[in-house]
């Protein structure tokens, strides 16, 4: 494969590349073990920790979730390839820098070479493409087989090539076990592929150009179909998945149930701050190169523009008109799924821009200076805009990029360190800034293979554990409480707990390790007593439910 991409790009290119994907391995590898493994991260783990059959079976599966990246976590931990969160997040990093060549063939193939050389070195330093690169999640390899469909879907559509569309039902197939987005890019393809082959047909029917064309689109409107007929017959397995999730929006919404209003304010928190580099100046830069990039290739390379257009447009329309379409900016998450196709877009603008110059300067300057102001203008524009991306690539190296950021690591070791057999672990957090049933995603991950922590109790049921609740019917023991907080109320933590814990307090996270020598039951009920303002539903819950079962085993 190595030896057919050198003849597919000349030597002194090949290296460029190989330098370039260096760089993107380089930058998605910096800090990538910085910080602990997050909740969702964290709920991941714990449900890849199953038997096959589980992971593949819709009823017992979150509604929002596919399985394929699932797959590859499995894959981590049959391996044992899991124990920090560097390992766990190496398979998503080597998904992000694929994805760097990936879009460097899209791009050359779309548009033209000069535009994926840019493309490419965007992509390589974006700070959205690094930060989810950098979590174990579906993200990276959604971003990796959206531009392989793409890219051998424009491809096949060329050539008619037999491998290409092979590698697009492929793509595709594994788009749809991986992510519900991957809905709405299959639904892109279908609308570019249609395009193209009516439009091909319909020519073919003109003076001019004689019946010599039609046999080829004929041949690919069969290529089209029986790809169509593969990929349908693929996500059969799948369909249960997408039937519950679609039900669900249905009925109740996904994350709201309002529409994406297509105002001016929506697009900027869109084209900057989801997936561009930041709110301030830089969102006129960036999006008048990503405008310009769309004129130009609609002029240039129509086909290629459509695509991506079409890429673009399609969920950011269907969101317009659809319930729960708010919830596609929610979260930066799920529109750097279109990344690709908006860096395709400034390196297109980047060229407009650099053929503009050499215009003016073949009207003021001498023939040297024209056969080298394109080259120039690229160049430079090109390394503006990835100055921009400093500052962005900078806070994300500095600050954890999770919503709720807190040094789960620190806090598990804590507790790990100190517990012993006889104690209780309490994972308990206020209720406005993290849900206390986070902890039971958690747990599978911090606590596995552990034989020191035997009782562990959590509010809520978001997720399952692999430690259930138990009776507290020791005689004696310490109660740990993990409590996750907004950093002003750490001290209001400190003052409750007066001299009867120890409390040990990281970012966002204290412990409380209770002091003395008391029965456990008594300790965790003191604990309640305490503490009770800050998530009272759930420990009036936990407390009830502990007393009904203290009451039963005493008959």
């Amino acid at each position: 494969m190595l030896a057919r991409l050198r003849t597919f790009l000349p030597q002194r290119r090949w290296h460029l590349l190989l330098l370039l994907l260096c760089l993107a391995l380089s930058l998605r590898l910096y800090r990538l073990n910085a910080y602990s493994i997050w909740l969702d991260e964290a709920w991941q783990y714990g449900s890849s920790d199953h038997p096959l059959d589980r992971i593949r079976d819709a009823n017992s599966f979150p509604i929002d979730q596919m399985f394929l990246s699932m797959l590859v976590t499995h894959l981590h931990i049959l391996t044992h390839f899991d124990a920090d969160a560097w390992q766990l997040r190496f398979s998503p990093v080597i998904f992000g820098v694929a994805s760097v060549g990936v879009i460097f063939l899209l791009v050359r193939e779309a548009f033209e070479e000069r535009a994926a050389w840019i493309a490419a070195c965007l992509a390589a330093c974006w700070p959205r493409l690094i930060q989810y690169s950098q979590e174990m999640r579906a993200y990276s390899l959604f971003v990796l087989l959206a531009c392989i469909a793409a890219f051998s879907l424009h491809r096949a559509l060329r050539t008619n090539s037999v491998k290409h569309w092979a590698l697009f039902c492929v793509a595709v197939v594994l788009e749809l076990y991986n992510h519900f987005m991957a809905a709405t890019n299959v639904l892109a393809w279908g609308i570019f592929a249609g395009g193209w082959i009516v439009f091909n047909l319909i020519t073919s029917y003109l003076p001019g150009y004689g019946t010599n064309s039609r046999g080829p689109s004929y041949v690919r409107l069969g290529l089209a179909a029986a790809s169509g007929l593969v990929i349908g017959l693929g996500l059969l397995p799948v369909v249960g998945f997408y039937l519950r999730f679609q039900k669900a929006v249905s009925n109740t919404g996904y994350r709201g149930r309002s529409t994406l209003p297509l105002t001016p304010k929506t697009l900027r928190t869109i084209f900057a701050y989801d997936i561009g580099l930041g709110d301030n100046a830089t969102v006129y830069i960036i999006g008048g190169l990503a405008i310009l990039g769309v004129i130009y290739a609609l002029w240039r390379y129509p086909r290629g523009a459509a695509l991506c257009l079409l890429w673009i447009g399609l969920p950011i329309s269907l969101a317009a008109f659809r319930n729960s379409g708010e919830a596609l900016i929610s979260s930066t998450r799920y529109l750097q799924f279109v990344t690709p196709a908006y860096l395709a877009f400034i390196g297109a603008g980047i060229l407009a821009v650099s053929e503009g110059i050499v215009r003016v300067v073949h009207r003021l300057a001498q023939r040297d200076l024209v056969n080298n102001s394109g080259a120039v203008a690229r160049f430079g524009l090109t390394a503006l805009v990835l100055v921009l991306t400093v500052r962005p690539l900078r806070a994300l190296y500095r600050h954890d990029p999770k919503e709720v950021p807190v040094d789960l690591r620190s806090a598990y070791a804590y507790v790990i360190s100190r517990a012993k057999p006889n104690d209780i672990v309490i994972g308990f957090g206020e209720i406005t800034f993290w849900h206390s049933g986070w902890f039971r995603a958690t747990d599978p991950y911090y606590l596995r293979n552990n034989s020191a922590v035997q009782e562990v109790i959590t509010m809520g049921s978001k997720n399952w554990a692999a430690i259930p609740f138990r009776h507290i019917d020791h005689v004696t023991g310490k109660v740990f409480a993990m409590v996750p907080t907004r950093a002003p109320l750490q001290a209001t933590v400190r003052e409750v707990a007066e001299e009867q814990y120890e409390t040990t307090c990281w970012d966002h996270i204290c412990v409380l390790e209770s002091r003395g020598d008391r029965a456990a039951k008594d300790i965790f009920d003191d604990f309640c007593t305490r503490f009770g303002f800050m998530d009272p539903d759930g420990l009036a819950a936990v407390l009830k439910e502990h007393k009904e079962a203290q009451a039963k085993s005493d008959k």
